[in-house]
């Protein structure tokens, strides 16, 4: 029977603690491969802009639907494109400011910024990043670009509809199945209060509209004046709208 020597044990066991440690590693690092896989598989999937950058702002990542709308591809990422320069010139300090406030630990709300598209279109995006981490320490970063143009489209639309709403000569009221009047344009402030003995005459109308959902029209006196009413459903808000013409 073979007998180990106090320094041969502690060889062997060294050996064996390097081999373990080694062993634990390896199932880390394939856990990671794995996990690094799988994101950049979804990455793939989203018709969102996914990139990923090492700490000095070197991407490292970027999904082809980033590479798409940046014009670039694999082999321009190989050689050290800068994420921070994707963004218009009056916007790319503030990214880097929102970075090194992550950094920070600081918690930041997702921002609008406006990025330059390969056609040198000037597009405004949210965007959501985060600290990639590794031993406890930041080692580069993640981002999410969410194209938002055609949500800025759309408010601007409403903008403009409110505009002239708001402008119009005739009373605009908004009121919910109650007959609560939610609002008021410009104009209908000017007859606002509306008389009592109208008010159960306007809510009938109101209710009935709302049940029904067929539009109404009536003649109401206000401040003895005759006025022409037109109630009106509006399936979007599921309110009923009321338009005063004099």
């Amino acid at each position: 029977m073979a007998v180990c020597l106090p320094r041969e044990k502690r060889f062997i066991l060294t050996f064996c603690e390097i081999l373990m440690s080694t062993f634990r590693q390896k199932q880390n690092f394939d856990l990671l491969v794995k996990s690094e896989k799988r994101f950049r598989e979804l990455a793939e999937l989203l018709p969102e802009m996914v990139c990923e950058a090492a700490i000095n702002g070197k991407m490292t990542f970027a999904n082809k639907y980033a590479q798409v709308q940046f014009g670039f591809t694999e082999n321009d990422l190989a050689k050290g494109l800068i994420f921070f320069n994707f963004f218009h010139p009056d916007d790319r300090q503030r990214v880097i400011d929102h970075f090194e406030k992550l950094l920070s630990n600081e918690h930041i709300n997702n921002k609008e910024y406006l990025i330059i598209n390969r056609e040198k279109q000037v597009i405004p995006v949210l965007l959501y990043m985060n600290i990639i981490m590794q031993d406890h320490l930041p080692i580069g970063f993640r981002a999410v670009i969410v194209d938002i143009s055609e949500r800025k489209k759309h408010e601007k639309h409403l903008e403009n509809l409110a505009s002239v709403i708001e402008s119009t000569p005739f009373a605009i009221l908004e009121a919910d199945s109650s007959g609560n009047i939610t609002y008021l344009n410009e104009k209908a402030q000017e007859l606002n209060p509306l008389p009592d003995d109208q008010l159960p005459v306007i809510k009938r109308h109101i209710q009935t509209v709302y049940e029904t959902q067929n539009k109404v029209s009536d003649t109401i006196k206000i401040h003895h004046q005759e006025y022409r009413c037109f109630f009106n459903f509006n399936p979007v808000t599921r309110m009923v709208n009321l338009y005063i013409v004099g």
